[in-house]
């Protein structure tokens, strides 16, 4: 549920802040994307960087399963670009529906780009919608840790220990009644 949440959130996020963010912008006003987009790369090569390196370093075999032989590759560039410009200007909802992010940034460009002419009430709307789906984020995010109860009590591995310290809880409170108990009475 807390994963579904977050699949949930986080398409509509990227289209509200993206969008709102260009709609919002003035000519003339310093944006500081140069080192955000220096950060963005030097991060993405030296993962990159460091995922060959620890490759070589700690080899592993990878066992695939049969079915996995059934799928074929892109047959090369050209169908790879067509897959990419087919998501571009996939539908806005089916892209939201879908969690296609590229589409969703595509629209969510545009947009941000049509309503940077458009009047302040409207981006005043879009600021609020930013604000609304922020404030879900954050409520999502406050149940982090139930969530995260609920990935590790779900790993098969883990029912044992949990069942364990289920018993343990269950003991030591009945144990604590039965003291409890037993100094009223």
């Amino acid at each position: 549920m807390f994963v579904g949440a977050l699949k949930a959130v986080a398409p509509i996020l990227v289209l509200m802040l993206v969008m709102a963010s260009i709609a919002n912008h003035q000519h003339g006003q310093k944006t500081n994307i140069r080192p955000i987009l220096f950060l963005y790369l030097l991060g993405t090569f030296s993962a990159a960087l460091a995922a060959v390196i620890f490759s070589f370093a700690f080899p592993s075999t990878l066992h695939l399963s049969s079915s996995a032989g059934d799928i074929s590759p892109p047959s090369g560039i050209v169908e790879v670009m067509r897959g990419l410009v087919m998501s571009m200007v996939s539908n806005p909802i089916d892209a939201l529906l879908k969690g296609n992010y590229i589409g969703i940034l595509v629209w969510a460009i545009g947009l941000g780009f049509a309503l940077r002419h458009g009047n302040e009430t409207t981006k005043n709307l879009v600021n609020d919608m930013s604000n609304a789906v922020t404030f879900m984020v954050k409520l999502v995010i406050h149940f982090a840790p139930i969530g995260i109860f609920g990935l590790v009590s779900s790993t098969p591995g883990n029912h044992r220990f949990l069942h364990a310290v289920g018993l343990r809880a269950t003991a030591g409170g009945t144990g604590w009644l039965y003291a409890a108990g037993g100094a009223g009475g």
